[in-house]
Parts: C-alpha cells; sequence; structure tokens
C-alpha cells in the first residue's frame, strides 16, 4: 500500500473523528501515571485516555442507552477488567473490551450509582424523579433477585424532608458498601450522607451544608476519613472530613470552579476531580497542596446551566495492567493504530 495514502489518513481522517478533548497540563514527575476511564456525556460514549489524552479504548453507547444519560451516567472498571455502566431510568450494563454486554439489568429505578460488591451482587441507588415510596438503596443478584433494599421513606417523611422536590425526593446520587458490611448512602437534596446498618437503621449521618449542598459521590478513604465533592456555591469545593470527628482534613477549590460530580484519592496520595471550570468541563488531578498536575478539558462549550459533559471518572494507575496489547487493537481508534504500526 502505498505510504502517502497512509500518511494522508493518519493528519486527515482521524482528526476529524478524534475525540474532543485534550490534555492542557502534565506534568510526569508528579502525576500519578495510567489511563483515565471517565463517561463523555457531549459525545456519548465512554473512553479510557493515556496521560497525553491519546484515546486507547472508547465504547460509543447504543442507541437506546443515549437516550437515558440525564443527569448523569456512572462508569466503573471492574476487577476482571470489563466496564460497568448506568443509564438512569433504564438499567445497569457490563460490557467488555470489545462492546459486548455480558450482563444487564433493565429498570426504571436505576439510576447514577452502581458497584459490584464482594459477593457478586450489584447495590445501586434510585434517585432521579424518585418519591417517597421508593427504594433509594437496592441490592441485586445477578440474576436480577432483590436481597437488599433501604427506603429513605421510613426515616425522613417528615417537613422539611417530606416537601422536597428536585429532580426527585431525595435525589440519591451515590451508594457504597463500607467493610462492616453497612451502606453509605448520598441524599443529595438533603444535603446529608448517611450510614444505615444491615437492617436499615441509620447509624451515621452528617450534613454538609456549611460547605455547599448537592454533595457528590462520597469515598471512605482507609484512614476513615471521607472524601466528597460539593457544590451548590461558587466555588465548589472537595472536601475531606474526620469520619468521627466530623473535623475538616483538606478541601480544595477554585475561585472559577461551577461544579465538582466525582473526587477520587490517588495511590500517590493525589486527588483526581471531575468538574467544571468556567464554562468548560475538566478532570484535573492535583497534588495535596493543591497544584495541578494534570489536566483535560473538553473542548466543546457548555451550554447555559448544563450540568456538564463529565460526570465520574478513575484514573487507572497501572496501565500496563488495565490494556493489554491485544486489547489495544479493540475499537476503532485501537484498529487504526494496529493498523498503521503493522504498515511501518
Amino acid at each position: 500500500m502505498n505510504k502517502i495514502f497512509v500518511i494522508l489518513v493518519i493528519f486527515f481522517i482521524i482528526p476529524v473523528i478524534s475525540a474532543k478533548v485534550i490534555v492542557e497540563e502534565y506534568n510526569q514527575e508528579k502525576a500519578c501515571i495510567g489511563t483515565t476511564l471517565f463517561a463523555d456525556l457531549y459525545e456519548k460514549k465512554i473512553m479510557e485516555i493515556d496521560m497525553d489524552g491519546n484515546t486507547v479504548w472508547e465504547y460509543i453507547l447504543p442507541e437506546e442507552v443515549q437516550k437515558h444519560l440525564d443527569p448523569g451516567f456512572d462508569v466503573e472498571l471492574l476487577p476482571n477488567k470489563n466496564i460497568m455502566y448506568t443509564a438512569p431510568g433504564y438499567g445497569i450494563f457490563e460490557i467488555d473490551r470489545n462492546g459486548t454486554i455480558v450482563w444487564e439489568y433493565l429498570s426504571k429505578k436505576v439510576s447514577h450509582d452502581a458497584d459490584l460488591l464482594e459477593n457478586n451482587n450489584i447495590l445501586f441507588g434510585f434517585g432521579y424523579k424518585d418519591t417517597l415510596e421508593d427504594y433509594q438503596a437496592v441490592e441485586i443478584t445477578r440474576n436480577g433477585t432483590i436481597v437488599w433494599q433501604w427506603s429513605a421513606g421510613d426515616y425522613f417523611n417528615y417537613p422539611p424532608y417530606s416537601t422536597i422536590a428536585r429532580e426527585g425526593w431525595t435525589h440519591t446520587n451515590a451508594v457504597s458498601r463500607l467493610e462492616n458490611n453497612d451502606t453509605l448512602i448520598s441524599l443529595r437534596n438533603f444535603n446529608t450522607i448517611i450510614e444505615v446498618n444491615t437492617t436499615g437503621d441509620i447509624v451515621w449521618t452528617y450534613d454538609w451544608s456549611k460547605y455547599g449542598e448537592a454533595q457528590h459521590d462520597p469515598v471512605v478513604l482507609p484512614d476513615n476519613h471521607i472524601l466528597i465533592a460539593v457544590h451548590g456555591k461558587v466555588p465548589a469545593q472537595v472536601i475531606e472530613i474526620d469520619k468521627e470527628t466530623g473535623e475538616l482534613i483538606w478541601k480544595y477549590g477554585l475561585h472559577n470552579l461551577r461544579r465538582v460530580r466525582d473526587a477520587n484519592r490517588l495511590p500517590n496520595g493525589n486527588t483526581i476531580i471531575d468538574g467544571d471550570i468556567d464554562q468548560y468541563s475538566y478532570i484535573i488531578e492535583v497534588t495535596p497542596n493543591g497544584e495541578i498536575v494534570w489536566k483535560l478539558k473538553e473542548e466543546q462549550l457548555l451550554p447555559d446551566q448544563y450540568p456538564g459533559w463529565f460526570f465520574k471518572a478513575e484514573r487507572i494507575c497501572t496501565p500496563q495492567e488495565s490494556i493489554s496489547s491485544d486489547e489495544q487493537c479493540n475499537g476503532f481508534f485501537g484498529k487504526i493504530w494496529c493498523w498503521i504500526k503493522d504498515i511501518f
């Protein structure tokens, strides 16, 4: 094949179809090297990119799923290297690296967040368009059998909680199973996260109103601290507190940080944050002292009042374990890259 033709393919075709994300900053010495997995609501796909912003894997969401991305969807890497994602009001899906659906659970109760548990069950939250009669946290087996569920209506059916309505009643946006088998639940509209035990009793609560409102994605760190994204005020902030004492341990915010929807602590002590800065969506990695060492930008300008193009993101700090050489040839971009390598 004529190499001039190949060069034309590389420099003219690929830029037209490439993703609209760019890496604006990258400090190789301080960043947690790896790949970043995230949901792109503008492109309606799931992407995994390297530190330079090159696409190493992507998955275009099926047409029917694309109708169910409001207000944002969760994407997580599973231990078997498959991907699990949610489609609010539609279902939960597990796909392999070829984009094949290997498991699905369809239900209008599915919302922002779903986690694979150690017992192979799935824990998911329901909050988008939820009511006092709904269950906000549900655990199912792989065959769809409900084995545990929790309803906020059993505990918060009184003023002022009972009269709240903003994209649902509680708008529960995160659920996670703790090491003690309790469940952490983020009730966004109540500005509160709670811990409930296996019988459903509330054993711990924390009100985030002093830092803002509409908290997202609480994560319990190994030292029993809680890391959480809080917006509703400008600047939005990422907050870390001591779970036992409520003491503020660490916070991060930029003067023009409008929203934050996700924050995760990385193995090197940095924090990866998903949010909007001015009129653009960003994923940034910051050091404990607040230095930005990696910054990914969605080039598409946000419409006014739109909640953002990125919803959740995670850094996979061992890229050699994340994507094998064979897997790098999967997907549209992977096939083109491997084709070019074979030619030259």
